[in-house]
């Protein structure tokens, strides 16, 4: 599998918010939603439903 697991993006994120405070999280927030519409376990559990 390529690319970042969800654990590794929210270690990123927690990481960006630690250090920018507010607008990271209005960013990491819009990411997060982001990487669950595109990843493909997102796309597998919809088509399962």
């Amino acid at each position: 599998m390529a690319g970042a697991s969800r654990k590794e993006i929210l270690d990123t994120l927690s990481k960006a918010i630690c250090m920018n405070a507010d607008p990271s999280m209005i960013h990491a927030s819009e990411a997060l939603r982001a990487f669950d519409e595109l990843s493909p376990a997102a796309a597998t559990a919809d088509a399962a439903a």
